[in-house]
């Protein structure tokens, strides 16, 4: 993705930094940063149709690109309204080990809120992933991206059509486990 990507700081769990797509974060803080519980019946204004447009077009080079962050349930809906393939890959963890991550990487004055934020974004994550086409979507277990990283990397690099290299199985840091 090259200049799409931004490098965000590391910390003493990750080591090489969270990546993130620079325009899709910058759609999200805009847009859907008011979404302050998920909702099903949230669609872009013309503003953002527009943006979404221009990342998509921006992208055309790339066969594969993929976003990843707390509103991707939204995206995936809009994308696919827009005739993209879109490839749905939930990765699963047990959900008091995702309020614990999402409880240590927020602000103080989100902590508070991060149990029925956390929750009502997995039963979201899960409505989107149940009315999701059968060979669209594909589920990680967190704890296999560790505990079986090899497999776990081939089953998603077979699920989107693309080689398994060694940069993917760079971004695995063996040490990165958070909370379980």
């Amino acid at each position: 993705m090259g200049g799409f990507m931004l490098n965000n700081a590391t910390d003493e769990w990750n080591l090489k930094g969270h990546f993130a797509d620079r325009e899709f974060h910058a759609f999200t803080t805009r847009y859907l940063s008011g979404l302050d519980r998920p909702r099903d019946d949230w669609e872009p204004d013309h503003e953002g149709s527009v943006m979404i447009a221009a990342m998509i077009q921006s992208r055309s080079s790339h066969p594969k690109w993929g976003i990843k962050g707390l509103h991707s349930w939204v995206a995936a809906r809009v994308l696919s309204a827009m005739g993209l393939d879109v490839r749905l890959i939930v990765c699963d963890r047990p959900i008091e080990q995702s309020q614990a991550s999402f409880q240590e990487r927020t602000f103080d004055d989100f902590k508070a809120d991060a149990p029925s934020f956390v929750e009502d974004t997995k039963v979201a994550v899960e409505s989107l992933w149940n009315a999701w086409p059968q060979g669209k979507r594909h589920r990680v277990v967190y704890a296999d991206l560790f505990d079986a990283t090899e497999s776990t990397l081939q089953s998603l690099a077979d699920f989107v059509g693309l080689p398994l290299n060694d940069e993917a199985r760079n971004m695995i840091d063996p040490n990165g486990r958070r909370f379980g």
